[in-house]
C-alpha cells in the first residue's frame, strides 16, 4: 500500500528468525566468528525470499546506475558552484568543524562563482547555454534538494533527471535560483530540466565533475547514460 502510494520504502532484513550467531556459540557450542558467519548466510536467506516475494507483486528491487563515460554513479554526477566542495575541503578542517566545513568552503566561493558553456544532447533535442551548476541524477534528492518535487525522479525509472541553472545575470536572480531549488518551483528562464535516457554534454573548456561526491575528472566531453535497473539491492 506503501509503494502504491508512492512512498520509497527500504527494507532493513536480518536473519535471526534462522540463527542468532551469539546464542550459538560459546561453551563448546561453536566458534563465535564462524557462528556469526552462519547469521550472515541466513540474512543473505531472508533478503533473496523477500526481493522474490516484492518482484512477484510488481515491486522492483533493482535500481538504476548512472554510466559517466567509463565510471559510474549511483546518486549524482555534478559540475559548477559548490559541488567540488566535499572533495576540496580539507580533512584537516573537517575534523575540527565538522560539517561546518563545508560552509565555511562554500562561502569562500561567493565571490568567485563560475559558469561553463555547454551544448547539450539529450533524447529528442539539443539545446545551448551557459550554466552555473549541473545534476544529473537518479535520486528525489540531492543535498537536501527535493528533485523528485520538480521532475518526477525515481531510482528505477531508466531515465537520467537533468538540471542545469543558468547563469544569473544579477545577484537577485541567484536569490530567485535559490528559492526555485528549495520549493521545487522550476522557472525556465533560470534553470534547464529534463528527463532522458542519455545526455552528450560539450564545452570548449574542461569542466570539473563530482561523482557520488568524489572528484570524476575533468573532461570537456562526456556522454551520460542511465543503466536501467543495473544494479539489484538484497
Amino acid at each position: 500500500q506503501c509503494v502504491e502510494l508512492g512512498v520509497e520504502v527500504g527494507l532493513v532484513i536480518g536473519g535471526g528468525n534462522f540463527w542468532r550467531g551469539a546464542k550459538n556459540s560459546g561453551g563448546g557450542k561453536m566458534e563465535r566468528t564462524r557462528a556469526d558467519h552462519i547469521g550472515m548466510l541466513a540474512t543473505v536467506m531472508n533478503c533473496l525470499a523477500v526481493a522474490d516475494v516484492c518482484e512477484q507483486k510488481g515491486i522492483p528491487v533493482s535500481v538504476d546506475v548512472g554510466r559517466f563515460g567509463g565510471r559510474y554513479f549511483a546518486y549524482v554526477a555534478a559540475f559548477g558552484a559548490f559541488t567540488d566542495v566535499p572533495y576540496v575541503t580539507s580533512q584537516d578542517s573537517k575534523n575540527v568543524l565538522g560539517k561546518l566545513a563545508y560552509l565555511v568552503e562554500g562561502a569562500q566561493r561567493l565571490s568567485s562563482l563560475k559558469t561553463y558553456p555547454l551544448h547539450l544532447e539529450y533524447d529528442g533535442g539539443e539545446t545551448d547555454g551557459e550554466f552555473l551548476v549541473g545534476l544529473i541524477s537518479n535520486s528525489s534528492y540531492v543535498a537536501g534538494l527535493p528533485v523528485g518535487r520538480w521532475i518526477d525522479a525515481s531510482m528505477s525509472d531508466g531515465l537520467l533527471e537533468v538540471t542545469l541553472v543558468r547563469k544569473p545575470n544579477l545577484m537577485i536572480e541567484l536569490t530567485r535560483v535559490a528559492s526555485n531549488l528549495l520549493l521545487g518551483e522550476l522557472d525556465p528562464e533560470l534553470i534547464f530540466s529534463v528527463k532522458t535516457k542519455r545526455l552528450r554534454i560539450t564545452s570548449p573548456e574542461p569542466i570539473p565533475w563530482t561523482l557520488d561526491g568524489e572528484y570524476g575528472g575533468s573532461p570537456s566531453e562526456v556522454t551520460i547514460e542511465n543503466l536501467h535497473r543495473a544494479l539489484t539491492i538484497h
